[in-house]
């Protein structure tokens, strides 16, 4: 793939100064227990769909909590469409979406040791989203934080 593409993930994992700073800051949250890292949201707008997905995505197979994962997914999805009426897919994110290696939720999920860990596509495949769509999106991730917060 061309280093041009919007989809490049660079010439080695964590090869680029903001991944690599993030992976140690998300290592540092994890070591210290007081402030120890429960959850974590990845936000983006590529697909065009509302989804609300979770590890794996590197590979088909099913990661070992996926039944709470899902559980956990589908009350949040449900609340998040009573704020805009915005119905939003869930699962894994190779068999709900595609299959895709390199992704942060994946890495977070496996090595970090993070578990609720999610991917949030918020809606249409947008560079710029306009504002409505954003007001629209940050309620239903609000909606859907208050589920993760309490479960």
């Amino acid at each position: 793939m061309t280093p041009c593409s919007e989809l490049y993930g660079g010439p080695s994992p964590f090869s680029e100064f903001e991944s690599r700073s993030l992976s140690q800051f998300i290592l540092n949250l994890t070591r210290v227990p007081a402030e120890r890292l429960e959850s974590c949201f990845s936000l983006h707008s590529m697909t065009g769909n509302q989804e609300l997905l979770f590890p794996y995505g590197y590979k088909i197979d099913r990661v070992p909590d996926y039944e709470a994962l899902n559980s956990l997914a589908r009350d949040m999805t449900r609340e998040m469409a009573k704020v805009a009426g915005r119905q939003y897919k869930y699962g894994g994110v190779a068999e709900t979406l595609y299959q895709s290696s390199g992704l942060q939720c994946d890495w977070i999920y496996s090595v970090a040791g993070v578990n609720r860990t999610f991917v949030v596509e918020v809606a249409d495949n947008f560079r710029i989203a306009p504002a409505g769509l954003i007001s629209k999106a940050f309620g239903e991730l609000w909606a859907a934080l208050d589920v993760l917060l309490k479960a």
